[in-house]
């Protein structure tokens, strides 16, 4: 029984990229839902204006997705490091997706109902509606599109749950991190890390010239 060679690319670095650009798309989707939801009349969709804002828009993604990649980046890469069949970090980094990617997904799909509602983007400055809950419950239910945002957000992020937890048990949990042994594997690793790295801090920066 001959062993198993490690990939041509790196474990962690098909996981996060996946991870990243299925976030990507997703946050996509989801401000083409905002814009033509809520949009002023007669505004068109391609334009200049409309396309910054779109940039923009991405750049912010970009900044969202390398938080909450920078962490699982760093910890992958050690485990890949380590070559180990130890499953700590592999179901750590499981559970911590589990818990942060539905709840973006959340707070994302809110923002749409959120703007149509407050004609504002969902900030920090949300938190001051806590003390009147009257106005935030009709925000909930005084439009049925608002409903149905809200299930959309409580349905997506159980789908979420179901087929992050599938794709990490089979991409990291149930993975075969010792075919990383050997000094290429690791030399590959790490060069790879390092590349995204910088590009992970470029992403938390979101543009070149100044943070956004």
């Amino acid at each position: 029984m001959t062993a198993e060679k490690a990939p041509f690319i790196p474990q962690f670095v098909k996981v996060l990229s996946r991870l990243y650009i299925t976030g990507l798309g997703l946050f996509t989707v989801l401000r083409l839902i905002l814009f033509f939801y809520a949009r002023p009349h007669g505004l068109e969709l391609l334009n200049g204006t409309t396309l910054k804002a779109f940039q923009i828009g991405l750049q912010f993604d970009s900044v969202i997705l390398a938080y909450i990649l920078a962490i699982p980046l760093l910890l992958l890469f050690i485990q890949s490091m380590l070559a180990t069949r130890a499953r700590i970090i592999p179901v750590a980094l499981t559970l911590f997706l589990l818990l942060i990617a539905p709840a973006t997904l959340i707070i994302a799909v809110s923002d749409i109902p959120y703007y149509d509602f407050f004609n504002d983007r969902l900030t920090e400055s949300a938190f001051q509606w806590i003390n009147t809950p009257g106005t935030v419950f009709k925000m909930l239910i005084g439009d049925l599109a608002h409903v149905a945002f809200l299930c959309l957000g409580l349905f997506g992020s159980v789908f979420m749950v179901i087929a992050l937890f599938r794709y990490c048990r089979k991409e990291l949990i149930q993975y075969n991190w010792t075919v990383n042994k050997g000094w290429k594997p690791r030399t590959k690793a790490t060069a790879l890390f390092l590349i995204l790295g910088f590009v992970c801090f470029l992403g938390l920066r979101g543009r070149l010239a100044s943070p956004i």
